[in-house]
């Protein structure tokens, strides 16, 4: 029992040895070492999430440690679009944090790496990346159950986002790993014990609409018309005002050029159209502005319930 213990601990830890000899001269301050140590980790066939996301920060900190600001930051992003609520420890050298807030401030602007399950159609079981702000993913490694036989697993390449495995029967049952450099495990969708279905996979790849995004469209698209008519009121107005100052004048200054009603009635349209252009334009923008923060708002709190292990999990994404 004790060998096999000690059989065990021995695969765990030689997993990917050069990451444990990159830790190990890293705490040594060895960091010139440590990065020759990352670069050989990173090509080790098959590294799964945890690994890859140690891998990165380990990496990004030997960088910014070295100088090197600009790779440490690109490569904290690569941690960050996985894992964006990933903190680091509360000792760590300025150039580290640094590096590592400003890849945080870049992803802010944008959707972290995000991948959902389709049904490409009825016997193709499908995946589609949906976001990749550092593009890396590669391909999708499937692996299909179907009755009366056992799990199989083909890769297929991503092509244009998405990858494609042909299923053999309408009740077969099937989970991913959405795989990087090296066939790194990026992201897994559904799982052995909670695999994916065609009832699953046409309920996660069904696009939805929140009430709040819907919202934000119509005001959005409300703002935008009053926009428009406030600018066209406008136009008007100015058109009218430039009518009346054009017309003929005697020496005194008084308008002969025009009938007193084309006059008045010149002045009238020039005065109410700038006020009607100024409302329309005001509230125009008021309502526009406010259904792009709807829309922006309802984008950051969409939740996705995912199969994850044993059960499901409930995902806030932007």
């Amino acid at each position: 029992m004790l060998l096999c213990v000690m059989l065990v601990a021995e695969v765990i830890s030689s997993a990917n040895a050069p990451l444990e000899s990159a830790d190990a001269a890293y705490r040594a301050l060895d960091y010139a070492l440590a990065s020759d140590q990352l670069v050989e980790a990173l090509r080790v066939e098959g590294n799964d999430t945890h690994t890859l996301l140690r891998l990165y920060e380990l990496q990004a900190s030997v960088e910014a440690i070295l100088g090197k600001s600009v790779n440490a930051e690109a490569t904290f992003r690569k941690l960050l679009s996985l894992d964006p609520d990933h903190l680091l420890s509360a000792d760590l050298s300025p150039r580290i944090t640094s590096a590592f807030f400003a890849a945080r401030g870049w992803l802010a602007a944008r959707a972290p790496f995000a991948a959902a399950a389709e049904l490409a159609s009825a016997d193709l079981a499908g995946v589609r990346v949906k976001s990749d702000p550092m593009a890396l993913a590669r391909s999708v490694r499937f692996h299909i159950h179907e009755p009366k036989a056992d799990w199989r697993s083909q890769t297929e390449p991503l092509s244009a986002g998405t990858a494609a495995a042909r299923l053999s029967s309408s009740d077969a049952v099937w989970w991913v790993e959405v795989l990087g450099e090296a066939d790194a495990v990026l992201v897994l969708l559904g799982s052995p014990e909670q695999p994916l279905s065609p009832a699953v996979a046409i309920a996660l790849g069904a696009p939805a609409v929140s009430p709040a995004q819907m919202g934000g469209y119509v005001a959005l698209g409300c703002g935008l018309a009053a926009l428009v008519a406030g600018a066209a009121f406008g136009i008007d107005s100015a058109a009218a005002r430039a009518d009346y100052d054009r017309a003929a004048r005697d020496s005194s200054g008084r308008v002969v050029g025009l009938t007193q009603t084309q006059a008045l009635e010149l002045e009238r349209r020039s005065v109410a159209n700038a006020r009607v252009a100024n409302v329309l334009l005001v509230s125009g923008g008021v309502v526009a502005a406010g259904g792009g923060a709807m829309w922006l708002w309802s984008r950051r709190t969409q939740v996705k319930v995912v199969p994850a292990g044993a059960g499901v999990a409930a995902v806030l994404a932007w």
